[in-house]
């Protein structure tokens, strides 16, 4: 072998030495390349994994929350219904309670009504029987009404004072309190007494929510004075008026409110 082809082998074989240096640094750098990005990879599977748990986490709590929120939803609207339901036993309780009061209100109106006509009662037949002597019954048959009253009034007054009269009793006044209903009693009485001692006819009708008698006046006469009378109507919430025309004097005693 020639220098020449000598030192072109050394050249060779040394080019081959480096060649397969550079060889095996190339295969070691792909190794550890490959080695990193299988690592990578590797974290980027967990990151996923932990994010696909974390997001079927927050699915699930997103359901226990729906499932909450549902649960108190029901419980509001069962706690509105039993505050209705509540309300609406209240409402009922106290409408029970009112319409108890007022049962008890007018039984108890109704007792002292009784209580007012009862002794209205006792006194015409006290009077009645002053007059006609013991063992006479009324002259009508008391029925505790006003009608009642005037009735045997009119014919108390035919027997003591001889004045006559007709009574004409078409619907009469509504039913009045205790108070009113005797002073409405006696007011009558009291004017009927007073238009009697004039001795003139009375014709007494008793209808319209009041009282009127229609009694003739003579030529420059005036009927009875009844100013004192009317201030007690007055006062009691009744009107008691007086009113001349051509046919005599019509006094009117206004007794429904």
């Amino acid at each position: 072998m020639t220098p020449a082809l000598a030192a072109i082998a050394a050249v060779a074989g040394a080019a081959a030495l480096v060649l397969a240096g550079l060889w095996r640094a190339q295969r070691s750098a792909a190794g550890r390349a490959r080695a990193a990005a299988r690592e990578q990879a590797g974290r980027l599977r967990e990151t996923v994994e932990q994010l696909e748990r974390s997001e079927e986490q927050r699915r699930a709590a997103d359901v226990r929350a729906g499932a909450a929120e549902g649960r108190a939803r029901a419980a509001d609207q069962r706690a509105s219904d039993a505050e209705k339901r509540a309300g609406e036993a209240e409402r009922r309780v106290g409408e029970a309670l009112r319409r108890a009061g007022e049962a008890e209100r007018r039984a108890a109106e109704a007792d002292e009504v009784r209580a007012v006509w009862d002794l209205e009662r006792v006194r015409m037949e006290r009077e009645w029987l002053d007059v006609v002597g013991p063992g006479v019954p009324l002259p009508v048959p008391w029925d505790g009404s006003l009608g009642a009253v005037l009735a045997t009034e009119l014919a108390i007054i035919r027997e003591v004072i001889g004045t006559p009269s007709d009574l004409d009793m078409d619907k009469g006044p509504r039913s009045l309190p205790p108070p009113l209903a005797a002073a409405a009693a006696r007011l009558s009485v009291e004017m009927l007494r007073a238009l009697a001692r004039s001795g003139e006819e009375m014709t007494v009708r008793m209808g319209g929510g009041g009282i009127s008698v229609v009694q003739r006046v003579g030529a420059g006469e005036q009927p009875p004075d009844l100013s004192e009378l009317s201030e007690v109507a007055r006062r009691a919430g009744f009107l008691l008026s007086v009113d001349l025309d051509p046919a005599g004097a019509t006094t009117r005693l206004e007794i429904a409110g």
